[in-house]
């Protein structure tokens, strides 16, 4: 399925795709499964439950139109490249997950008329998130993530550094 295709179906806003399986035809990953916004604008569109094999992209997010509020819950990517390709933040996020469990990307954020980027959430390990949870954060993290300690304290801690690891930045 393509959406806002010229060739196909136009879906724009306002859509819900549900429990989708798609399998590329070719022996070579050079398809995208879903792709969002190549020639139309494309926004308040919902993804849930999507499976692809052997794509290039389960879904791929076009950064051709004027495309936001994309929310993605639960894509499967089994032997293809990308499970998500996101056109619309810099730089693209590639996400190789096998598994992402919850990927949004919401408004363009402008400053005296300049994009600057959009806002993103996303359950990958993959790029910056933000996390919670009730004690001190340990272990490695993506400089950029953000995570609120919700006990004691209440302390918001930050990755950042050479060799990434958490700061308290409260």
């Amino acid at each position: 399925m393509i959406l806002s295709s010229s060739a196909g179906v136009h879906y724009r806003t306002n859509n819900t795709l549900e429990d989708v399986y798609i399998q590329s035809v070719s022996a070579a990953p050079l398809f995208d499964g879903i792709l969002v916004g190549a020639n139309h604008a494309a926004s308040n569109n919902v993804f849930f439950n999507i499976r692809g094999t052997e794509l290039k992209n389960v879904i791929h997010i076009s950064a051709a139109n004027s495309t936001s509020d994309i929310t993605i819950l639960g894509v499967t990517n089994s032997g293809g490249t990308n499970s998500i390709e996101d056109d619309l933040t810099t730089p693209q996020t590639q996400l190789t997950d096998a598994n992402v469990a919850m990927y949004i990307v919401g408004e363009q954020v402008t400053a005296n008329g300049s994009n600057i980027g959009y806002s993103r959430f996303t359950t990958s390990h993959s790029v910056p998130t933000w996390l919670v949870g009730s004690s001190s954060p340990t272990g490695s993290c993506n400089i950029g993530s953000l995570y609120s300690e919700t006990a004691g304290t209440f302390t918001l801690w930050g990755c950042r550094g050479t060799s990434p690891t958490w700061h308290d930045i409260n």
